[in-house]
């Protein structure tokens, strides 16, 4: 399976209560979060991301430039085609934007998997995306990196998989990610693949989180151009 096949599901409905302001809307280097996001899917060869906003939704259409009656349409944005969803009910947690989008999957598209990821999850290396595509094969319906002992993300899940968690109540104790691959590991539906990029376990929270994570990725910037430069 080519990334290119492959929608990336980026959830940002929450209230972002920890940081103070939109995870997406963080700005570094003149981009915004969300915009290095879609950028960095766009390099390895992705095409098509689906942002699930809720509380902030105007905040982020702003900065998107889209007006309520555009969200039918793909967006260009960061080098890819932007869908922009709407959690109705933010407030029932990431397994409601995860719902919004498993819908949208089966309405709208012909799609056979997606990557889930965290908004506040940096997207990992392009060998790592590629890892986890290919061993999406019949019968698996969810793939996840694995660094150390540590699960991360993005996962990487079935348009069966998708299908049926999206008529789960989204109220009930099973409406968590989670518990559903724990469930489809009884079926042998679930590979987890060993990978040494360590972003699949970051998880960028607080203002000293972010700080740091720009920090790096300032000086990985910099030994790159320098690299190049020899």
């Amino acid at each position: 399976m080519e990334l290119a096949e492959i929608p990336l599901i980026l959830p940002a409905a929450g209230k972002s209560s920890r940081l103070g302001s939109p995870k997406g809307l963080q700005t570094h280097a003149r981009r915004t979060w969300l915009e290095i996001q879609c950028q960095s899917y766009a390099k390895v060869g992705g095409r098509v991301v689906a942002l699930v906003l809720g509380y902030d939704r105007d905040l982020y259409l702003d900065a998107l430039g889209c007006t309520h009656d555009r969200l039918a349409d793909a967006l260009p944005y960061g080098g890819c085609s932007l869908y922009v969803l709407h959690n109705l009910s933010p407030e029932f947690g990431p397994f409601s934007s995860l719902q919004q989008a498993c819908h949208w999957i089966k309405s709208a598209t012909d799609y056979q998997a997606a990557f889930f990821l965290p908004i506040d999850t940096p997207l990992p290396s392009a060998t790592v995306l590629r890892e986890l595509a290919a061993a999406m094969k019949s019968g698996i319906n969810v793939v996840l990196p694995r660094f150390g002992n540590r699960g991360g993300h993005p996962v990487l899940l079935s348009r069966a998989f998708l299908a049926e968690i999206s008529v789960i109540n989204a109220l009930s104790a099973d409406a968590r990610l989670d518990v559903e691959i724990r469930k489809e590991q009884n079926s042998g539906s679930v590979v987890s693949i060993a990978v040494t990029d360590s972003r699949v376990v970051l998880n960028l929270n607080d203002s000293e989180a972010w700080e740091r994570y720009f920090a790096e990725l300032d000086a990985s910037l910099l030994t790159t151009s320098s690299a190049g430069r020899l």
